[in-house]
């Protein structure tokens, strides 16, 4: 029993010896596995370090360029706010000579339209000189007449006098 023990022992050791080296060998292809790996992970790692400060690097420049970028933004956006300004006021002062000028011009026309009219009614009713004449025509008193006022030439066509022969609605109209 003693013989056979031992056989089983130097059985089990053998065994036990050959997954030794088995396993060691298996440890031995896995660390150098491994060491590869890291290897390859070291090397991965330098490269992500070094795209990572070349990305720093262009980061740092797009920032300073986008910076700029939005520094002339700003610095238009101020110019464009003030020539709107500019343009609101010389538009605010064009309106107001336009105004001016408008005003000025009805006023020039409205004095010429008396004036014509106070030379066509002299040539219509001439009169002797006196006091109560204008442009060696004497004005007449329109308010003995039915209209308006004012006389134009289509009254006064084929020899129709509106003042002598009136019209049937009583009314001259400003042509």
């Amino acid at each position: 029993m003693d013989t056979g023990c031992a056989l089983e022992q130097d059985a089990i050791r053998s065994n036990t010896y050959e997954e030794l080296l088995a396993n060691n060998q298996a440890l031995q292809d896995k660390n150098t596995a491994l060491q590869e790996q890291l290897r390859v992970a070291h090397t991965e790692n330098q490269e992500q370090y070094v795209w990572a400060v070349c990305n720093s690097t262009v980061f740092q420049k797009w920032t300073a360029y986008w910076n700029g970028i939005q520094q002339l933004s700003r610095a238009m956006d101020l110019k464009v706010r003030e020539l709107r300004g500019r343009l609101a006021k010389s538009q605010g002062d064009l309106a107001k000579e336009r105004f001016l000028h408008a005003r000025t011009m009805a006023e020039v026309h409205r004095l010429r339209d008396e004036r014509d009219i106070a030379h066509r009614t002299a040539r219509i009713f001439p009169a002797e000189p006196g006091p109560d004449t204008v442009a060696g025509g004497s004005i007449p008193d329109f308010t003995l007449f039915p209209g308006d006022g004012f006389l134009n030439e289509e009254d006064f066509e084929m020899g129709k006098n509106p003042h002598v022969y009136g019209r049937p609605d009583g009314f001259f109209p400003r042509l």
